[in-house]
């Protein structure tokens, strides 16, 4: 499920952002935010099986959080490609 769109250690400080505050969450009983909600969510829709009844190599194939956010860009019509996304901030921003 994992893509190398994210060459640069972009999308494992993002995964790792994200594991933060599924962490978070769950020890500490705060709620996500609706958006964190929705990337959990969208992750439960994935069916990860756990990972502790998996070889190793069979939880590496495992969805994660970034395919998760992936998954909900593409439902909502939002471009996941670095090069589509860097026009269209070039173009928010006026410099296209």
């Amino acid at each position: 499920m994992c893509d190398d769109s994210f060459k640069d250690g972009t999308r494992n400080i993002f995964s790792l952002g994200i594991l933060s505050a599924v962490v978070a969450a769950a020890q500490g009983g705060t709620r996500p935010d609706p958006h964190m909600k929705a990337v959990l969510d969208e992750l439960a829709g994935l069916g990860p099986k756990p990972i502790e009844s998996l070889s190793p190599s069979e939880a590496r194939k495992q969805p994660t959080p970034a395919d998760a956010v992936q998954a909900l860009l593409r439902k909502r019509g939002i471009s996941t490609g670095p090069g589509e996304m860097l026009a269209q901030h070039m173009k928010k921003a006026g410099l296209r």
